[in-house]
């Protein structure tokens, strides 16, 4: 390890950007796969037909990083940002059990399983709308889940829409918008849709299929 990484990490703990000096920091390094038995391990890829333009971007945006910092900073002190990506050739996964997350078909999977659902709208506070659309689904039999991030979220969640009728569950988890499985009977809504907190921009997709 370079003494002056070892110095800047003495002095500031885990800094922003740490992961990008990894190669620096280790002997070698490995992918996150590696930490997990293919025997008994499922991969769930979200638009597989999409990795390759997002390793690419993810490619060039670290090379504009590496150009910038040697602008200003040693070059034996940058790592170079090759040596940041693995070979995804290499990675084997078809020793795992995979399942692909898709809006259209995957020619990868040997089997699909197509599952009717929808995004939540976006309610923006509008807790009339709200309590308008879980009275309908509830008519109809449907699972009703109120996630949260953490604890003391839900709490905050609960206390504010107390005027909600019961049955409804509050589990913690991270989803990035709420759902509904009509198929399942299955309606799940967060913060995010409920709030207008959204935080990014692509949502769950509209009638997506399950490949495996």
């Amino acid at each position: 390890m370079h003494s002056f990484l070892t110095q800047k990490i003495a002095e500031k703990g885990f800094y922003d950007g740490i992961e990008q000096d990894l190669t620096l920091l280790l002997k070698e390094s490995s992918t996150f796969l590696k930490y997990f038995s293919s025997d008994d391990t499922f991969l769930i890829c979200d638009e597989a037909q999409n990795f390759s333009n997002v390793e690419k971007n993810l490619f060039a945006e670290a090379e504009e990083q590496y150009e910038k910092k040697l602008t200003h900073t040693k070059k034996e002190l940058v790592p170079h940002f090759e040596d940041m990506f693995a070979d995804l050739d290499a990675l084997s996964l078809k020793d795992y059990n995979l399942f692909y997350f898709n809006r259209t078909e995957n020619k990868l999977a040997e089997n699909s399983l197509e599952m009717e659902s929808r995004s939540q709208i976006n309610f923006k506070s509008n807790f009339t709308l709200l309590e308008d659309e879980i009275a309908r689904i509830q008519q109809k039999n449907y699972k009703i889940f109120i996630q949260s991030d953490n604890k003391s979220q839900s709490k905050r969640i609960q206390t504010t829409l107390d005027f909600l009728p019961e049955g409804i569950s509050y589990p913690l988890g991270v989803f990035h918008a709420g759902f509904i499985l009509n198929s399942a009977k299955l309606a799940v809504f967060t913060d995010h849709e409920i709030f207008d907190r959204y935080r990014h921009k692509n949502g769950f997709p509209d009638s997506p299929e399950l490949n495996l």
